[in-house]
C-alpha cells in the first residue's frame, strides 16, 4: 500500500494503528520486566549519582555484566534491585 493511494482518513487510521501497535509492545516488553511486583528504574545519571561513580564506570560495569540494562522505549535503564544489589 502506498501512502500516495491513501485518503486523509486512511492514512490517519494507519498511523493510529501503528502508533496503538507501538504502545501495546512498550507494555508487553515492561509487563515482561516487571512480572509480578513494581520496580523502580534508573537512568545511567541516577545510578552514577547513586553509586558515586562516573557515567563511563557504568558503561564499564555493563560490558562486564555487572549490571543489567534495560531498555525499554529507546532509553537504557536499571532496575532498583539490580543497583541496590552493588550497594550491599
Amino acid at each position: 500500500m502506498y501512502v500516495s493511494s491513501l485518503t486523509t482518513s486512511q492514512f490517519s487510521a494507519l498511523i493510529r494503528a501503528e502508533i496503538n501497535a507501538a504502545i501495546q509492545e512498550a507494555k508487553t516488553n515492561l509487563e515482561m520486566l516487571l512480572p509480578n511486583e513494581p520496580s523502580k528504574f534508573y537512568t545511567i545519571k541516577g545510578v552514577a549519582k547513586m553509586l558515586e561513580i562516573t557515567p563511563a564506570t557504568i558503561h564499564n560495569y555493563v560490558k562486564q555484566g555487572i549490571l543489567i540494562k534495560h531498555k525499554i522505549s529507546g532509553r537504557t535503564l536499571f532496575k532498583k534491585s539490580e543497583v541496590d544489589r552493588l550497594t550491599d
